[in-house]
C-alpha cells in the first residue's frame, strides 16, 4: 500500500528529474488518486534509474535496467517473470507483485540484500549459470 510519503517522496525524485521523462505527473496522472499510476512510475524510476546508476561503484554483476527488472521480478514471483506475466513487466506485473519487488530494489540499495546471490538465483531458474 502507498503512504503519503511515499507519494510525496516519489512526486520529488520525478520533479528532481525534470519532468522530462515523466510528462504523466504534470497532466496529474500521477497523482494520489491513482496509487497504481504511482507504484509503476516508482518500479521505473528504481530499475531504469536508480539501480543503474549505483552500479558502477558497487561492482555489481548487471549494470543493464532490463536485468535489474529480471532479478527483482524472477526473485520475488519465484519463477522466470516472463512465464507468468505478459510484457511489458511494469504495466502488466500486479502492484502487490511489484511492491515488493519495489522493497526488494530498495533492500539491495540499502546493502540489506545480496544482489549477487539474487542474480544468481534468477539465473539458475533459468538454467543459466555465469
Amino acid at each position: 500500500m502507498t503512504t503519503f510519503i511515499q507519494i510525496v517522496v516519489y512526486r520529488f525524485l520525478l520533479l528532481a528529474e525534470r519532468m522530462k521523462d515523466y510528462p504523466q505527473l504534470s497532466l496529474g496522472l500521477v497523482s494520489p488518486e491513482n496509487p497504481s499510476a504511482l507504484t509503476r512510475k516508482r518500479w521505473r524510476y528504481l530499475v531504469e534509474r536508480r539501480l543503474p546508476e549505483a552500479a558502477p561503484s558497487r561492482k555489481w554483476p548487471i549494470t543493464a535496467d532490463h536485468c535489474f527488472a529480471r532479478v527483482l521480478l524472477d526473485n520475488v514471483l519465484e519463477v522466470p517473470w516472463r512465464t507468468v506475466v505478459r510484457p511489458p513487466a511494469w504495466r502488466n506485473t500486479s502492484l502487490q507483485d511489484l511492491e515488493r519487488a519495489i522493497e526488494l530494489g530498495e533492500a539491495v540499495l540499502a546493502n540489506q540484500t545480496d544482489l549477487h546471490a539474487l542474480n544468481a538465483r534468477s539465473l539458475a531458474m533459468r538454467r543459466k549459470t555465469r
